[in-house]
């Protein structure tokens, strides 16, 4: 089944990181990527309906998170975290999922 897939996945493990996940993620850009200018301070990701940002890292473990995100003063672009970079995907800015979780899922759809 699909949570026994996953539940056999360490994501912390796989991506080498130490002690526990983040309970924040933020841009650390300082600059527009569009027009270059500068970004406003980092502010709390804010969902409709209140619900709360969720990391989903192993045997479905659901961690609460907060996304920060810096906004552009002159055209208004959103930069959010690059997860990526740490083995996260942002799906629409209410999860991010561990990326080895997220190929044990593909591939059990497969």
């Amino acid at each position: 089944s699909i949570l026994k897939i996953i539940s056999t996945h360490d994501a912390a493990e796989t991506l080498n990181l130490p002690g526990k996940w983040p309970r924040s993620y933020s841009s650390t850009d300082k600059h527009c990527p569009k027009c270059s200018n500068e970004l406003s301070q980092l502010s709390k990701k804010r969902q409709q309906g209140n619900t709360d940002c969720q990391l989903i890292v192993t045997k479905l473990h659901v961690i609460v998170i907060d996304i920060l995100v810096r906004k552009c003063k002159r055209c208004h672009l959103i930069v959010r975290p690059n997860t990526l970079q740490q083995g996260l995907l942002n799906v629409g800015d209410t999860t991010l999922i561990s990326v080895d979780v997220f190929f044990s899922l593909r591939n059990t759809v497969r």
